[in-house]
């Protein structure tokens, strides 16, 4: 389907990096301001040149959209207005739309672009100081807005992606898994503290990522090893699957699962989801079952194991309460969080 994908994020979060990965893999055209800048011998800094470069750009790209072709505007996005006016304009385009966040925490910006300088003239150089100030006005996209239908269904591919591979999990692959992990779950944890709210959070979620972390390290250390598989795309690991097999009741399920979060929307989970089901009936199993949560982080992923063909949900709740903030409160104690989740059979 013809798409206007956006790169959004920070200077030195790898916006190019991605975009020129994401061309090669979908064969849309990249449209990047700072490469024309800088073919025009222009300060790439110069704000009021750079928004006719963009508006130029984005004159080229409604005709390329129209023609039925793709488009990735590498602008960084800064801005949830902005974002939005550019979805408006896809959808009466009538093509696909797709939001890419691409994050990384401030010591890792400062360290990618103090390499980038080293190869910049003294006028293209960031300092620290720019730094802090547009990470201070950048707005980063909400779940929602990364988890849109209109963006899911611009970039949900019907079939599994080409070149793909599962296999089983190798202990080389180890580095990479966690790698996977972390970044795939960061934004389900924050959006996990942004149901149930402050304070209670710190204490539910505590050391969250560390825990599963450590959770993940006892599943590839041990025995339970056996039953991980990778999928793999081009040489490169691009997601994993834990499976876990009942052979009492004969109901196999779908345990930790993530993919790279710089792959997402190319069916990778769904197709991951499809050989668990393959799996599990070769090894005799007469149900598949696999939890998920219903917040808005968890939507891609309930998406994707319906496309595997999950359809028998079980609502089930958590709820929490603060006992730290409602102690000294005798007879109306605070109401309790709740975090609603999906069991699919």
């Amino acid at each position: 389907m013809t798409t206007l994908h956006l790169i959004c994020g920070l200077p030195g979060s790898g916006k190019s990096t991605f975009a020129k990965r994401l061309a090669q893999e979908t064969g849309a055209l990249v449209m990047s301001p700072d490469e024309w800048m800088s073919e025009l011998g222009a300060d790439i800094y110069e704000e009021e040149f750079r928004n006719k470069v963009e508006r130029l750009q984005w004159m080229v790209a409604q005709d390329i959209l129209k023609g039925g072709a793709s488009v990735i505007l590498e602008n960084g996005f800064w801005s949830k207005q902005e974002r939005d006016a550019y979805r408006s304009s896809a959808k009466s385009l009538g093509v696909g739309f797709a939001i890419h966040y691409l994050h990384a925490d401030r010591d890792t910006l400062i360290a990618r672009i103090r390499e980038r300088n080293k190869t910049r003239a003294e006028s293209d150089r960031v300092s620290p100081d720019d730094l802090d100030s547009w990470i201070a006005v950048f707005e980063p996209p909400t779940i929602e807005e990364l988890s849109s239908d209109f963006a899911a269904a611009a970039s949900a591919p019907k079939a599994a992606p080409e070149g793909l591979t599962i296999r089983p999990y190798h202990p080389s692959d180890y580095g990479r898994l966690q790698e996977i992990r972390e970044s795939a779950f960061r934004p389900i944890f924050a959006s996990f503290r942004t149901v149930i709210g402050e304070p209670l959070s710190a204490t539910v979620f505590n050391n969250a990522d560390e825990r599963q972390k450590s959770y993940l390290s006892s599943i590839l250390d041990g025995q339970k090893s056996e039953e991980m598989y990778v999928s793999e795309r081009d040489g490169v690991v691009v997601g994993f699957i834990h499976l876990e097999v009942d052979n009492e009741r004969r109901v196999g399920q779908i345990g930790l699962n993530a993919v790279d979060p710089m792959m997402a929307g190319r069916g990778i989970g769904t197709a991951m989801y499809r050989f668990a089901i393959s799996k599990f009936r070769k090894q005799g199993m007469k149900a598949a079952r696999v939890a998920t949560a219903g917040d808005p982080s968890h939507e891609a992923a309930r998406r994707a194991y319906a496309n595997a063909g999950f359809d028998s949900p079980l609502p089930t709740m958590t709820l929490y309460q603060d006992l730290e903030t409602d102690k000294d409160q005798k007879t109306s104690p605070a109401p309790s969080r709740q975090l609603a989740s999906v069991g699919v059979l």
